[in-house]
């Protein structure tokens, strides 16, 4: 029953993997701009704390996340 399962090929699944990757690109690029007029419009200090503070409070988030 395992080995049926490697076989398979799962199209929705790449699909998903597809969309994903458009999306993570596209906000990548986005971002790059908003970046950018940050550090041209306030500098490299008030970018870098706005930055830790953007990534402390999203791990923050994700460890005190249940699974459910």
């Amino acid at each position: 029953s395992n080995i049926s399962l490697m076989e398979t090929d799962c199209p929705s699944q790449d699909e998903q993997f597809s969309l994903v990757f458009t999306i993570a690109s596209f906000l990548n690029n986005f971002l790059n701009l908003v970046n950018g007029f940050l550090f041209d419009r306030f500098g490299t200090m008030a970018t870098r704390m706005l930055g830790i503070c953007l990534y402390t409070t999203g791990t923050l988030l994700v460890a005190f996340s249940d699974a459910a």
